[in-house]
């Protein structure tokens, strides 16, 4: 088995070891003066997202930061397919990633494992050299765990393509049998609403409850084919695009936050928004709601904050690539966070 090139290195971040050392560094000592708090007991779920550094480089340092790696020997990522369309999740064929900072291995025997489910398929070689939501995440993970007991951890990447709701119930609940080993992490990686008519997608909401969600100009918005396109609307003179922007985000994570799939789905049916991770949260939802189930007849919760906070995500940042005023701009919008289990 080979190991995958790091594709996007030299572009979307650094390829020189020292330079890339550095600048993450630098992001995770900003984000620890602003965390004393971080890493947090028990943080073995993960989100942030997969633009260049220079977007995303800061959230990713956050999401990161939070991570607790002090018994952690392997990590299930999951990721959207953004380059080649397929049915259900992919599987690697690559024995390790490499990265600047050194090589990261894959847990072969973990993927043999998976593979004799019928959930999952190979990702040809090709196309996983193409995608970027797993390598952008690399860098971060190495220099987060280099120095922790076990050092830096197995990998089982998942890329995620063409789904539907029973399948991703499915697969989350069978990634439910792992959450109890202290020694397994999970990692979202995905980006947050991508806005604009390059994007297809030009939602607006004038309030933070977005109640009422209509797509600016004539462009026709990014929907799926099961689903009407958003009424047609206009900006309010209260609400900028860029904050609307914000709104249709900071729903997303509080519903996230709830572990309902049931109000994420309905969420996602009234916004249409383009977060591209949306099928790796909805099968993670499902994986964590199952895990809870099986925990509490075993061992219950130590309280009752543990009981209402286990697998929860929490929000640590949110950042845009830049601000929208008009139909002329767009962005794409970045979070971190992490989920105690």
């Amino acid at each position: 088995m080979s190991v995958r090139a790091a594709t996007h290195a030299g572009s979307w971040f650094s390829g020189n070891k020292t330079t890339l050392s550095k600048q993450i560094d630098q992001l995770v000592a900003a984000v620890k003066d602003k965390h004393p708090e971080f890493p947090i007991p028990g943080a073995r779920v993960l989100v942030g997202p997969h633009a260049g550094y220079t977007y995303s480089g800061k959230t990713l340092a956050e999401t990161y930061s939070a991570w607790d790696t002090s018994k952690v020997k392997r990590v299930f990522i999951l990721g959207p397919s953004h380059h080649v369309l397929f049915r259900g999740a992919g599987l690697t064929e690559f024995a390790a990633f490499d990265t600047p900072l050194g090589k990261v291995p894959v847990d072969t025997e973990c993927v043999n494992e998976l593979l004799k489910s019928r959930l999952f398929t190979i990702f040809d070689e090709e196309d996983d050299e193409r995608e970027h939501s797993i390598e952008l995440h690399l860098p971060f993970l190495f220099k987060a765990s280099e120095k922790s007991p076990n050092g830096v951890p197995s990998i089982v990447p998942i890329v995620i393509s063409s789904t539907t709701p029973s399948y991703e119930e499915e697969l989350g609940k069978f990634l439910s049998k792992y959450v109890s080993n202290e020694e397994n992490a999970f990692v979202i990686s995905s980006d947050f609403c991508h806005w604009g008519l390059n994007y297809g997608y030009t939602a607006y909401t004038p309030s933070p409850d977005v109640e009422e969600v209509v797509a600016l100009g004539k462009t026709r918005s990014r929907s799926r084919s099961s689903h009407p396109d958003l009424p047609h609307g206009e900006v309010s003179d209260k609400t900028p695009i860029y904050k609307s922007i914000e709104y249709l985000d900071r729903k997303a994570m509080e519903v996230l936050s709830t572990g309902s799939i049931d109000q994420w789905n309905e969420y996602m049916d009234l916004t249409e928004n383009t977060i591209c991770g949306r099928r790796p949260f909805s099968s993670l939802l499902h994986c964590l709601n199952s895990a809870s189930k099986k925990r509490l007849p075993m061992n219950g919760f130590a309280s009752e904050h543990e009981r209402d906070t286990w697998g929860k995500l929490q929000w640590i940042g949110y950042a845009q690539s830049g601000k929208v005023h008009s139909l002329k701009d767009y962005s794409v919008s970045y979070t971190s966070g992490y989920a105690v289990i």
